[in-house]
């Protein structure tokens, strides 16, 4: 097949590719396209997982704790922790110690010096990032119950710097 010398060789190319697709169209084949466009667009939408509000979260918080976190351990199926833990793994279960700072709100009094709570994450993150993105840094912890567990399994801490939006929504919370 030779390309016509009309315009440019990319103005040139573009028409090849289009009339060999309107060479090989059929309506079959348009209508297979349409079926399964649509249905990765569906698979997408049903794996994705809507971040819940902070509001909400604040709301069903019953610790609301700055700490820094200290350790990170990884786990295996058993609850053991894996040492070293295997670099690039993915769909982990997670033991994260903090040691709190300022506690903002909480139903447990006194509260411990250090807090170890168990959270699972799947998807693109490693042990690695997660010990980079928690371990050494000031962050807000949203927890409940007496186990300490995230408010959310997707959204564990806030930035520091979200703290004065946090105390506002507590205090519109003991408004109601």
């Amino acid at each position: 097949m030779q390309l016509r010398h009309r315009g440019s060789r990319r103005e040139s190319a573009v028409v090849q590719i289009f009339s060999l697709i309107w060479q090989h169209y059929t309506p079959m084949k348009t209508l297979t396209l349409l079926l399964l466009s649509g249905l990765f667009t569906a698979i997408a939408f049903a794996y994705s997982v809507p971040p819940i509000p902070l509001e909400d979260r604040v709301a069903s918080a019953d610790h609301i704790i700055i700490a820094v976190a200290s350790k990170l351990e990884v786990l295996d199926e058993t609850g053991k922790p894996m040492t070293p833990p295997r670099d690039g793994l993915k769909a982990l279960t997670y033991r994260l110690t903090i040691e709190p700072a300022v506690v903002l709100r909480s139903n447990a009094q006194p509260l411990p010096k250090s807090l170890t709570f168990t959270y699972s994450f799947s998807g693109n993150v490693t042990f690695e990032s997660e010990q980079e993105r928690l371990v050494g840094k000031k962050l807000i912890y949203l927890l409940r119950g007496t186990d300490f567990t995230p408010v959310s399994a997707y959204q564990i801490t806030e930035p520091f710097d979200s703290e004065q939006r946090i105390r506002e929504l507590m205090q519109k919370e003991k408004q109601k």
